[in-house]
Order: C-alpha cells, then structure tokens, then sequence
C-alpha cells in the first residue's frame, strides 16, 4: 500500500478543490492509501470525509504540517499550491514530494537569472516531481528554471455529468424560461478578472438584434457580478443563474460552453465537464483553451466580443456542423478528459517516482 497526503490550502471549492474531489473519487483504493490537510473551515473539508477519505484540517502552518506528516507517515506528500508542505515533507525525509502546477500566465517571457536560480534551487532541494495540467504551463514552468525531465503533463480529468434524454432536456428549457428552439450558449466560471465576461456579455449585445435566437447564460458568482449585471441591464437575451453546486442540468442545455479566459486558463474542468454531454466548446486562444477544443469546438480571439458573436452566430446557423461538434466533444471526452484517465496517470507517476515500476 503506497500512502499518499495530499496538501491544499484552498478553503473555497476552486478549479483545485475540484480537481481533488475528482481524484479521490477514481483513486484505486486497493494499491493507494490517501489522506488530506486542508485549512480549518475549509468548503472541502466534508466533501473528502464523505468519500471515506481522512481530512485533517490545521492553519497549515510548518510545524502543524510536521505534526500531520509525522501521523500519516506519508510515502508521498502531492501538494497543490502549498509550498510550506513540501519543505516539511523533506524536513520528515519524505522520500518523494509532487506538486500540481494548476495554473500559469500565458506568457513565453524569461524570469531575470536570480528569480530562474531562485526557482531551480527550490525546486532541487523540495520537489521531486511537477505536474503541468495544460503543455503551455509546461513550457512556462522550464521558462521560469524547471528542468524539463521534472515535469510530467497530465491533463485535468472531470467526472462525466448525468445525461438526460431529449424529453428531459425539453422539460429543462421550460423549467430555466427557454424555448426548444433557442440556441443556447454559456458561460460557467468564477465572474472575476480573467475570466472574460465581459467579452461573453459584448456578444450577447452583439447577437441582441441580428440573432436573437441566440441566448446567453452566466453561470458563477465572484467579484465582477455586480457590475457585469448593471453593464448588461439592457439585455434581454442575458441571463444569470448565481452559483449552482450542481451544474449538470445547465450543461445538458447548452449547445455552446464558452470559455473567454485571457490571463490563465489551463485544462478547464467546466469545459470537460461540458464535453461528456456534448456542450460545444468555444474558447479564446488563451492557454491550454485551443488544446481542449481541437477537433470538437472553435477558437477564437482573446478579448474579442466580436468575434465570439460571429462563431456563435455561424454555428447557430449550421445545425449539421453543431451535431456533429457534440458528437465529437463526448468522444474526446471518454477518450481523454476523464478523471479515471487523469488519475491512472497520476499513479503510473507515483509508482515511477517510487521506483516501483
């Protein structure tokens, strides 16, 4: 049995939080033993028990993070973003610490010398291995003074959401105030800065005249909200749902799943959540957004209200291509994007690390 702690400082249920969850979910429980620290009070915390997993809340501080690697005995501390655990991990003689790279700026620019030194020097003394969820943040990561041997891709993986019928579907539209002929398109993230709603709210003013048909929905709450509502009073054809714990009767509505991302976006959980019930992913070119809509969505332009309204008009349009485009999108998700595939990965790399293979 190789017992694995993973370490998140996340106290809300983000992109990370997520990720988790997933993994929990698909670990083989027969071969790998796991447990969680997490912060006191975080959101995650009864989720993880309620898998069977142990959680073991603190305020992450060194030393209580020793206490916890002490207890558990860890073969491998995997953290996701906290870099305290890693130097615990090694200060307990861990034998192997992993480190999931959930995001990184979209940029191809070198950190000056002393910040690449600075970087490889922690690397080489607290890191055994780094995960890059997106080959961009793999690029970014040797940029910034990684060895590129230390550093494995293993794309996010989601569950699959429940998928219902068309007769279900139908009663769906109904129950959110849609017809069975309207195109529907959405946006599910936090509305923060980055995500790009503004640009999902300038198509929607765009499509207001020339193709109203067309219907826009933001899912997710965040800093923005507010203001994105007032900017966006005068349309009709924008709606917003708040935050929804359960996404999956959105998504087996939507005909597009957009992603508007123009600071980080690597392999979103919201799109391959979307693709396992054949929401279409339209995405800009942030990222790895081009990488998780090849061969089943469009890309389009970073920043580009307009361009996103002509994608959107033009597959609204094309009923032949979008049956098609869903068909593909629930392909390449079994094919790729579970988190059985994720997670499978993630163990084959434990055991190499391990030496066990």
């Amino acid at each position: 049995m190789v017992k694995i702690l993973h370490v998140i400082s996340d106290k809300n249920i983000g992109g990370a939080g997520k990720l988790l969850l997933n993994t929990i979910c698909e670990h083989d429980r027969s071969k790998f033993g796991l447990s969680v620290a997490l912060p006191n009070g975080s959101l995650l915390t009864p989720h993880v028990k309620n898998a069977g997993i142990r959680a073991k809340e603190s305020n992450l501080s060194l030393l209580e993070l020793i206490k916890i690697i002490h207890t558990e005995k860890p073969d491998i501390v995997h953290t996701h973003a906290c870099t305290k655990a890693r130097i615990a991990a090694r200060l307990c003689l861990v034998p192997i610490t992993v480190n999931t790279k959930h995001c990184a700026t979209d940029t191809k620019e070198k950190l000056g010398f002393c910040k690449r030194l600075a970087v490889f020097l922690f690397d080489f003394l607290f890191t055994s291995h780094t995960i890059a969820t997106a080959e961009y943040v793999k690029e970014r990561l040797a940029l910034d003074g990684i060895p590129q041997k230390k550093i494995t891709v293993i794309i996010n993986g989601s569950l699959p959401l429940k998928t219902y019928t068309d007769e279900e579907k139908a009663l769906l539209r109904v129950k959110y105030g849609f017809d069975v002929n309207d195109f529907l398109v959405g946006i599910v993230a936090r509305v923060e800065r980055g995500k790009g709603q503004e640009y999902f709210a300038e198509a929607a003013e765009i499509c207001k005249k020339i193709a109203p048909r067309i219907k826009f929905i933001v899912v997710g709450e965040g800093a923005m909200l507010e203001n994105l509502k007032s900017s966006a009073s005068n349309l009709n054809n924008l709606f917003f749902t708040g935050f929804l714990s359960d996404v999956s009767e959105i998504m087996n509505i939507l005909d597009a799943n957009v992603n508007c991302s123009y600071i980080s976006e690597t392999s979103s959980l919201s799109l391959s959540e979307g693709m396992s019930v054949g929401a279409i992913p339209v995405v800009s070119n942030c990222g790895g957004n081009a990488f998780m809509a090849k061969k089943c969505g469009i890309v389009v332009p970073q920043k580009d209200g307009r361009a996103l309204a002509d994608a959107l008009i033009k597959l609204a349009e094309s009923p032949h291509t979008a049956k098609e485009l869903k068909k593909a999108a629930i392909l390449r998700f079994f094919d790729e994007f579970t988190a059985k595939a994720m997670v499978r990965k993630t163990e084959k790399l434990y055991l190499s690390l391990l030496g066990k293979l």
